[in-house]
């Protein structure tokens, strides 16, 4: 199933007519839950040509077209006064489980308060696109949000997709030294002191200015460092919470580190998406100590720089010790072995997703891809070594723009032979995927 987008057949549809509404309709005289069962035998395009029958057939097929709905205010897509009362969407309104929202600098209050229209939400992701150093009080404020609505502690995911516009300077300053002076290559992260918390603190205020009374309110005064895990600490996370997931795409992703800190429930797995140019991730309290030792990540998804992948990679062990799945979109080497021979042993680590090695000079025409047998072979030799040894699951994808992709899935499993020894098989399978629907990865 689908997230709601407003296309042109999904668009209010037309009252039924009197003839229409006075002939028999079998299946509305049957319980919901019986037309929920009967429709999910149909296929994606034949409950898209019932639910344009009638109003009725609309609303009863919605559950089984739509796991979720994109709420956004630009025009021609669907917004929260479609589910407000009267809104033609109203009806429909309960049956939401996934909801995505765009949130708005200028109506973030009012944008979570209206959330309480969905009583049944289980999934949330919220997008935003921020200037540098709100992040710490637009967290806080959210889930501060988020923990008045009614259907907060029935949550069980909640994914923050945050993106920076951009702005000069930051609390720190990295500066990427390759070190080849000894035998094995090794990245070094110096750290310099950026514009002091007080220019953060300045650019924050200056903003701010420009914000409605309600917004001002909303957000309240600028958290240093040490407020912000303070008031981390004391944030109420929802009480069936399973996962808590990060998508940043910004200069610091250190942010997200207190707020991991301050979810004590330890049924929650973590997941977090960086860029590679954000690795090492640093505690905001203390960069100049290094890198932050972040156990409670089980998800990393990793967009690694081209020029630093090899280097990059031998540090995740580091940083996220317990690490149990490892995605790493646009990760394209040119030797089947090269990933195994660069990632650090992860002893927790089941599954593995990246893209398919290819041959030197092929990067950008359909390449002739190493064949899965040399794949296996390489991932044999680490296995043979003790590394790796949770490792069940890899998935490696070829996705080109607007063809389909293949993708292969290696399920890895053990048997005990006769003799007490452990052997290994792997079972692979092909499938086709196109360039649309891998565009985001998965999801963590």
């Amino acid at each position: 199933m689908d997230y709601l987008a407003l296309e042109p057949e999904d668009r209010e549809p037309e009252p039924e007519s009197e003839s229409e509404l006075s002939g028999p309709d079998l299946l509305s005289l049957l319980p919901i839950e019986l037309c929920y069962e009967i429709l999910s035998y149909l296929d994606k395009d034949e409950r898209k040509e019932f639910s344009r029958c009638s109003k009725w057939s609309y609303y009863a097929s919605f559950r089984v077209r739509f796991n979720g709905v994109r709420l956004s205010k630009y025009q021609d897509k669907i917004g929260i006064q479609e589910f407000g009362t009267g809104g033609w969407l109203e009806p429909v309104k309960d049956s939401i489980r996934y909801l995505t929202v765009d949130l708005w600098r200028n109506e973030l209050h009012r944008s979570l308060e209206a959330l309480g229209t969905f009583p049944n939400v289980v999934d949330l992701k919220i997008l935003s696109t921020i200037e540098k150093g709100f992040e710490r009080n637009l967290c806080v404020a959210v889930i501060s949000s988020l923990s008045k609505l009614p259907f907060y502690d029935n949550l069980r995911q909640i994914t923050f997709d945050w993106k920076n516009l951009p702005l000069p300077g930051g609390i720190t300053h990295r500066r990427i030294d390759l070190d080849s002076d000894s035998e094995e290559e090794e990245l070094r992260v110096t750290y310099r002191r950026g514009p002091k918390e007080i220019e953060m603190h300045k650019t924050y205020r200056h903003i701010l200015s420009r914000l409605s009374p309600e917004e001002k309110k909303f957000l309240g005064p600028f958290l240093e460092a040490s407020e912000y895990s303070k008031a981390a600490r004391e944030l109420k996370f929802p009480r069936d919470l399973t996962k808590l997931n990060f998508y940043i795409e910004s200069d610091d992703a250190s942010y997200a580190l207190p707020l991991f800190d301050g979810c004590n429930n330890d049924k929650v797995r973590f997941g977090i998406f960086v860029k590679g140019d954000n690795l090492p991730l640093l505690h905001p309290n203390t960069p100049e100590n290094g890198p932050a030792v972040v156990p409670r990540i089980k998800d990393l998804r990793l967009r690694v720089p081209s020029r630093h992948s090899p280097l990059k990679l031998k540090h995740i062990g580091y940083q996220f010790p317990d690490l149990e799945t490892l995605t790493l979109p646009g990760y394209a080497s040119y030797d089947p072995g090269e990933l195994w021979e660069n990632l650090p042993d992860l002893p927790n680590l089941q599954k593995v997703e990246y893209a398919w090695p290819r041959k030197p000079g092929q990067y950008r025409v359909r390449p002739s891809s190493s064949p899965v047998q040399d794949i296996e072979e390489e991932i044999e030799k680490i296995l043979k070594k003790g590394l790796f040894m949770a490792l069940q699951w890899v998935k490696i994808r070829e996705v080109w723009m607007k063809e389909e992709g293949v993708v292969k899935e290696c399920v890895i499993w053990r048997e005990e032979g006769d003799d007490g020894e452990v052997v290994r098989k792997y079972g692979w399978s092909t499938f086709l995927e196109s360039a649309l629907e891998t565009a985001d990865g998965c999801c963590l």
